[in-house]
This record gives C-alpha cells, structure tokens and sequence, in this order.
C-alpha cells in the first residue's frame, strides 16, 4: 500500500472508530481532554503507549508554541 492511502485508511479509521469498535479518536483528543496514552488504543492497543504519547505531547508542544525553530523540527523529525 502506497504512503498516501495508508495514511487516509489510518486517519479514517481512527475518526470512525474502524480498528477498535467505540474508539475513536475524539473520545480521547477533543477539547476538554489529550489523553494520547489511551488514544493508542486506537491502533495498536497499549503497545509502547506510554512513549506515543510523550512523541505526541512533544508534537503538540512544538506546534503550539516553538513552531519555527530549530529544536523543535529536530524533536518532530525524530519520530519522521
């Protein structure tokens, strides 16, 4: 499967919750909450959960508040 399309299978089923029935990515990224631990579930259950979420926090930090520099597109290209 080409890159492309297994990102658009991966997106969508973790929306509609296709991989793991009643999980979908908005029970646990939404507004109110980032619980990216458990949003692992989603995919591959808790298998290296615990460091999928601090890559995520990482993320998500970087595009918060460091987007141009240099330290973050190092921490963001790490998990590339």
């Amino acid at each position: 499967m080409d890159f492309d399309t297994l990102i658009k299978v991966t997106v969508d089923g973790m929306e509609k919750g296709l991989f793991v029935k009643g999980e979908t990515l908005s029970k646990h990224i939404n507004v109110e909450k980032k619980d990216y631990k458990s949003a692992r579930r989603i995919i591959n259950g808790q298998d290296k959960d615990w460091i999928i979420a601090e890559y995520a926090q990482g993320i998500e930090e970087c595009l918060m508040n460091e987007i141009g520099r240099a330290s973050c597109r190092e921490r963001v290209y790490v998990l590339v």
